[in-house]
């Protein structure tokens, strides 16, 4: 069993998410308050240190060899096999994928939220959210849009929520108050919730375009790899991330 299984991989959007959890640790802040990017030295220095530190799980075989390879499900694979000790994950996927037919199993799962920064203080959680768009030239424009209406009522998303298993929490505050949320006597679902009633940040590619593409082209993933097992240094390795952030930020100002 591994120490923890970090996911690396530049095929895995689980790398971006986490990648971020890790620069924010470390004090980075790649936006400014009008979703500008960044690239002063203390962020550069950040960058690095953040890189420092997770290809220094690979370096020193506490995660997975492969885990630079991972995909989005090779984290559950790993950590539901028992296979690493401690995964981080963006939902509540891994407990309530075998929470029904492996009920002992499950019960050993424990869920907590990420320790203290490295530069000091709690680590707020980032908040991903999962959007719909309906587009104006679509011929069945109407019937989108009467869909929608009817899929986020309160009563019918809640549905959906308890269907998951707790994967997901509601944007809707007023389904917090539901009794599968209030009153869970699920562990994981009480320390998710309790997690996200304290500080929230919402996630840089949220915050603007030109990041989320630098996130689809997978700056980070390509950027822990170019200092596990091409030789960059971790500066190089941040120096070379914020080129490729750099582009597409000038490319969506020509645009």
């Amino acid at each position: 069993m591994f120490a923890v299984g970090w996911p690396m991989g530049s095929a895995a959007g689980d790398t971006n998410y986490d990648t971020q959890q890790v620069l924010r640790a470390f004090g980075v802040e790649m936006l400014d308050d009008r979703n500008n990017l960044v690239t002063s030295d203390e962020v550069r220095r950040g960058i690095a240190d953040a890189l420092d530190w997770i290809v220094g799980l690979y370096t020193q075989g506490m995660s997975p060899a492969d885990s630079l390879n991972w995909q989005d499900s090779s984290n559950n694979t790993y950590f539901l096999n028992r296979s690493v000790l401690c995964t981080p994950n963006g939902s509540l996927s891994m407990p309530g994928a075998i929470k029904e037919e492996e009920p002992e199993k499950w019960a050993d799962i424990v869920t907590t939220g990420f320790p203290d920064r490295a530069i000091g203080g709690p680590s707020p959680s980032i908040t991903l959210l999962h959007s719909a768009a309906v587009f104006e030239a679509n011929e069945k424009k109407d019937q989108a849009l009467d869909f929608l209406s009817f899929f986020t009522r309160p009563e019918n998303v809640i549905q959906v929520l308890k269907g998951a298993q707790g994967r997901w929490a509601p944007v809707q505050t007023s389904l917090l108050e539901d009794p599968y949320f209030a009153g869970s006597d699920d562990p994981n679902v009480q320390a998710a919730i309790g997690q996200l009633s304290g500080e929230t940040v919402p996630s840089w590619a949220t915050l603007s375009p030109a990041y989320n593409q630098a996130e689809r082209i997978q700056v980070w993933g390509n950027a822990i790899g170019r200092v596990a097992l091409q030789g960059m240094s971790p500066q190089q390795g941040a120096d070379w991330a914020l080129e490729q952030i750099q582009e597409q930020f000038e490319e969506f100002e020509v645009g």
